[in-house]
């Protein structure tokens, strides 16, 4: 019986771990292009900020951001 104890206490010890380095890996990002009005040009310098984190990027000569590293529920 203390065999099987241990067994199912290594078990969830295990499982548990597992789940918080899952947990951690799970980052995400948000990327996108910024452009003008009518949609046809891309534009480069824009400043995008996230409102929940206030992370800010700036948009490259592509008009392309990008926010890494984020958390679920940011």
């Amino acid at each position: 019986m203390k065999i099987g104890l241990t067994l199912v206490r290594i078990a969830l010890v295990t499982a548990i771990t597992f789940t918080c380095f899952c947990i951690t890996a799970f980052s995400g990002e948000i990327q996108g292009t910024v452009f003008d009005g009518e949609g046809s040009n891309k534009l480069s310098g824009v400043k995008v900020q996230l409102l929940e984190t206030g992370q800010k990027d700036i948009t490259d000569a592509k008009g392309k951001f990008v926010f890494e590293g984020l958390q679920p529920g940011d």
